[in-house]
């Protein structure tokens, strides 16, 4: 599951200055007007706020476009279902994509990529839920493979730009990590190469081994004492305690 992550604006903007240059103007002119302060920089973001997120979609080029998190079907037909499927369509499934209704026609012809700083998952130590934090060793942002489509709402006819991120089965030390569930997942973390096939659909996205990926623990971020999109500098990322101690 990933239902957690760390995206920040500034993440984007390298990127697009250093592989599509072109981008970089496009994201300052067209993007950045319509996200407010917090939007730019989520340290921690959880899926169910269904946050705008800037994801790369494949339509001609590869295209920055804003989107919220939890994919709304075009075929859904009343704000009430799209509100109900939205908290159900944060992730899916690699290993279903093409036999979910929700995510068959996304599948087929709607991929994305979504660059990510990194991700939260919790590790069960003694019946006590710890949350990790999962990101690069040299601390540089990665992408994951998502889904994304746009439904228009009838009630206004408003058209509404919508993603879920792909998970796979857990690989390296997400294995150990991920033992609160019966079945690790992680999301599909993609190299450059692996993210390009991925828009071009090319089926062959091998899990990779996550050598290139470290985690520590964090404070809680769920519940009263949750931290919210809190920065670094305030110890988010910050613990002393080993996870497998």
């Amino acid at each position: 599951m990933c239902y957690d992550i760390s995206v920040q604006l500034i993440s984007q903007l390298k990127y697009a200055e250093r592989y599509s240059p072109e981008l970089v103007d496009e994201i300052k002119e067209k993007i950045i007007p319509q996200l407010d302060d917090n939007e730019q920089i989520y340290y921690r973001v959880s899926g169910f706020e269904h946050p705008n997120v800037v994801i790369f979609t494949d339509e001609n080029k590869i295209t920055p476009v804003i989107s919220k998190w939890g994919l709304i079907p075009s075929w859904v037909k009343n704000e009430a279902k799209a509100n109900e499927i939205s908290n159900k369509t944060l992730n899916a499934r690699i290993e279903t994509i093409f036999e979910k209704p929700s995510f068959e026609a996304s599948a087929i012809d709607k991929r994305c990529i979504v660059l990510i700083d990194g991700f939260f998952e919790h590790h069960d130590r003694h019946g006590k839920k710890i949350p990790n934090y999962i990101y690069k060793k040299d601390e540089h942002p990665f992408f994951v493979a998502g889904l994304y489509n746009e439904w228009t709402n009838p009630k206004d006819s408003k058209t509404q730009h919508t993603f879920t991120i792909v998970t796979t089965q857990a690989t390296g030390f997400m294995h150990e990590l991920h033992n609160a569930a019966n079945e690790p997942r992680m999301p599909l973390i993609l190299d450059e190469k692996a993210a390009k096939n991925w828009l071009k659909k090319k089926e062959i996205i091998k899990s990779p081994d996550l050598a290139e990926f470290t985690h520590h623990e964090v404070r809680p971020i769920r519940g009263k004492q949750a931290t919210g999109n809190e920065p670094k500098s305030q110890k988010l990322f910050q613990s002393d305690l080993d996870l497998f101690s």
